[in-house]
């Protein structure tokens, strides 16, 4: 989660379309089924580049009047893994298919694929689209956003995939290309048990390191259950080290963690009165099952409670993004009120309009996931 908002900043806002008439949803009640539609849809089914799946419905890049979808691998992992955990269907197995065959026949040599753009009439993709037209113009030329939160949230997936009844013999034919997604991620764990966020930036940062630790106990998981087993005490282990570096990130006197630990071993401490990275960050060991402790949900809710900031059930960022992932600690906290306020704002404000960014398919994943869970009481 190195810059998640930095990824669409200069991109999304100024070039997203606005949503088609065809792309409206007649929603009559707040449910999962809309949510499962609406990313079901943003799946690429034509030869050039089947299973990808995109951001956005609309063109995120225009070149010689073609438009392109914009697809971030990070968005689409957490995306398919909430669809299969909200809907594990037979449909739902067969887009998570579709999209572990494109993450991984797209590995590159930093170990995940780097970000792609499907062009809307033929299909065709790009990883290093003309420089955008926002001030400063930007390029995004083979860029991944962190290699940790890729390989960590693609191994989540993965295991998503097989509690939903995915095929084993599926998983068993691609056990080769797994392991190698799994070792980039050993491969950034460092002597503290924390993953760096890529090769060229060795910043730790606590939203990715939740994920590392999910990712490495889903890969453990999927070994001793689908795979030879081999190497389970290997990811057992790096994930128990992850863990116990995790925990070296909470303050205990303030109960916060750190959102990042820089190389020289210095800690960014966080204040509750900014926004990202510092206040949402400290919901992700919580959503990501790492801990169940909750004094993180429930500093950021005292904090952003409508009063010297916004209610953050209500809150958009600066950039737009409103950050649905939040009813979902608030609904794991028990706070089930405040889940049940964000996710009618959301549903209000995009489902029934399916509405362009900065909206994404993750975010979606995310609502799918507090609408399911609110479902089901």
């Amino acid at each position: 989660m190195l810059v998640r908002v930095a990824i669409l900043l200069g991109i999304a806002l100024p070039l997203l379309l606005s949503a088609r008439p065809e792309d409206r949803m007649s929603v009559d009640r707040m449910s999962p089924g809309p949510l499962v539609e609406w990313i079901v849809a943003l799946q690429e089914r034509g030869p050039e580049s089947e299973g990808a799946l995109a951001m956005h419905a609309d063109a995120s890049f225009v070149l010689d009047g073609e438009g392109s979808r914009h697809v971030v691998p990070y968005f689409s992992n957490l995306a398919v893994a909430a669809l299969l955990e909200a809907d594990p269907s037979p449909r739902s197995r067969e887009v998570a298919e579709l999209w572990i065959d494109w993450f991984l026949d797209r590995v590159g040599p930093e170990g995940v694929p780097v970000e792609h753009w499907v062009g809307m009439k033929r299909g065709l993709e790009l990883t290093c689209p003309a420089r955008f037209p926002t001030q400063p113009s930007v390029d995004r030329c083979e860029a991944i956003d962190a290699t940790d939160s890729a390989a960590s949230t693609f191994l989540i997936l993965l295991a998503a995939y097989h509690r939903a009844g995915g095929s084993e013999a599926f998983l068993r034919q691609r056990e080769v290309q797994v392991r190698e997604v799994a070792q980039t991620l050993l491969d950034l764990q460092d002597t503290d048990g924390l993953t760096i966020a890529r090769t060229d930036y060795p910043v730790k940062y606590l939203m990715d390191n939740a994920e590392t630790v999910a990712g490495l106990r889903a890969v453990a998981s999927l070994d001793h259950e689908v795979f030879e087993g081999e190497q389970r005490a290997v990811y057992k282990d790096a994930a128990d080290r992850a863990a116990d570096g995790l925990a070296t990130l909470l303050d205990p006197e303030t109960g916060l963690y750190a959102w990042a630990k820089l190389p020289d071993d210095s800690l960014e401490s966080a204040r509750l009165d900014r926004w990202y990275a510092d206040a949402v960050a400290q919901v992700w060991p919580l959503v990501f099952e790492v801990t169940d402790a909750i004094g993180g949900y429930r500093q950021l809710d005292a904090a952003w409670d409508g009063s010297t900031q916004p209610d953050w059930a209500l809150h958009r960022d600066a950039s737009g993004f409103a950050w649905p992932v939040l009813g979902l600690a608030a609904h794991r906290a028990g706070d089930r009120a405040a889940a049940q306020r964000q996710a009618d704002a959301l549903w209000q404000r995009h489902v029934g309009s399916r509405s362009a960014g900065p909206f994404t398919v993750a975010d979606a994943g995310w609502l799918l996931r507090t609408v399911a869970a609110l479902e089901a009481g």
